[in-house]
């Protein structure tokens, strides 16, 4: 009689510090023992009764009731731990009778519950619960992660049918002894439940970390990617105020050899530059001063000038789509502009609202009468029902969108 009681506090205590030891304990240790111990007592009394199913449905309550007042974790997993606990010891107890009903140990002595044999059968019970425990403890604390989908309750659904079965068997030791082929398929039923469970815990596991790898991967690249256009702004700065200096010394040789033309020159063409360079750092849009600094080379390589004229923002567009658009636009325009002479090589973007509609204009060179553009955009302006124009007049093409 004493060592029924032992060994569902020996249960209980397993789950405290075993079976749920990734779980935060709700008290301390001391009182989470006591409360273990208080558990197992009324578990015993239960236990040592005629097994009904209304009784086997007050244990499977006391274990869950325990679960839920130890731990520190929401309903589902206590509902998750404490139907997986049962199935632990009813495992647990059946490889004991397996063992004994095919005579592999011969110690085990049934008809007698208070003899010494029957307590070392319950204490191999209790190891068999203790192993099984530390095997699958991982994958209880993998499921506490908030990350996991909300649909993991469907995980109860062939646990909780195997459980419901366990309860519908009127006598263990009597399945063990005479039906040991069901007895060995039930067996293998509960472990299907657990390599279940443990699949899908680690494929889950697999998943984040292949996801986080990724999110290391892209933040790496934006950057890599912001360090490059830091690169490229100071070269682009250290280039324009090497040239400003030479023209600065050009200017003060003319002001003493008082050369009133080349002052006159030198002056228009600095004045002319101080605009082109103002232009490519600020247009008053984040994202197309992003993407002038990403094609700054090959603005600087085709000697191309670019006014801006941005009266509005762009704020029910994404700014990953901004830079997108800007840049299919400028790289379209650029193109353009290598069929065209030096001093045709302009480029003008217009950004303000008509008639309650934010128009987006380009303004640059080109002959070509078929459209490159709009095919390249569809997926945006679909997406945010853009009307799209353009026409080419006089060598000049003029691409609008309404958003």
């Amino acid at each position: 009689m004493v060592g029924i009681y032992f060994t569902c506090c020996s249960y209980l205590l397993i789950i405290l510090f075993v079976l749920g030891r990734g779980f935060r304990l709700r008290k301390s240790k001391k009182t989470s023992i006591v409360e273990a111990v208080l558990f197992g007592i009324i578990l015993g009394f239960f236990t040592i009764q005629k097994q009904t199913y209304l009784v086997r449905m007050v244990c499977m309550a006391l274990y869950f009731l325990f679960i839920l007042i130890a731990f520190d974790i929401d309903f589902l997993i206590a509902v998750i731990t404490s139907i997986f606990s049962v199935l632990l010891i009813a495992t647990s107890e059946w490889s004991v009778m397996f063992i004994n009903a095919n005579n592999l140990m011969h110690f085990f002595d049934s008809s007698n519950i208070n003899s010494l044999s029957y307590f070392f059968a319950l204490l191999l019970g209790i190891s068999f619960f203790l192993i099984y425990s530390i095997f699958f403890s991982k994958m209880l604390e993998i499921l506490k992660n908030d990350n996991y989908p909300k649909s993991k309750w469907l995980l109860l659904c062939a646990p909780l049918m195997t459980f419901i079965l366990v309860l519908a068997i009127p006598d263990y030791f009597e399945l063990v002894k005479n039906h040991q082929v069901v007895t060995f398929s039930m067996l293998g039923l509960i472990f299907s439940n657990f390599i279940m469970l443990y699949f899908y815990t680690y494929s889950i596991k697999a998943i984040h970390l292949d996801s986080e790898l990724t999110m290391i991967k892209s933040k790496q690249e934006y950057l890599e990617e912001k360090v490059q256009l830091v690169n490229q702004h100071y070269t682009h700065s250290f280039n324009y105020l090497h040239r400003f200096l030479h023209e600065c010394n050009d200017l003060n040789y003319f002001v003493e050899t008082k050369d009133m033309d080349n002052i006159a020159a030198l002056a228009k063409k600095m004045g002319e530059e101080a605009g082109k360079e103002f232009n490519m750092i600020y247009s008053n849009s984040l994202a197309l001063n992003t993407v002038l600094q990403q094609k700054n080379d090959k603005i600087q390589e085709l000697n191309v000038s670019i006014m801006t004229t941005i009266l509005c923002d762009l704020k029910d567009m994404e700014l990953s789509d901004q830079i997108e658009l800007y840049e299919i636009l400028l790289n379209h325009a650029l193109d353009n502009c290598k069929q065209f002479d030096v001093n045709d090589r302009q480029i003008r973007i217009v950004l303000k609202e008509i008639n309650s509609n934010i128009a987006i204009q380009m303004i640059s060179p080109n002959q070509d009468k078929e459209d490159m553009v709009e095919n390249i955009l569809k997926d945006m302006i679909k997406k945010y029902s853009m009307r799209y124009n353009r026409k080419v007049e006089e060598d000049k093409e003029m691409i609008l969108l309404l958003l």
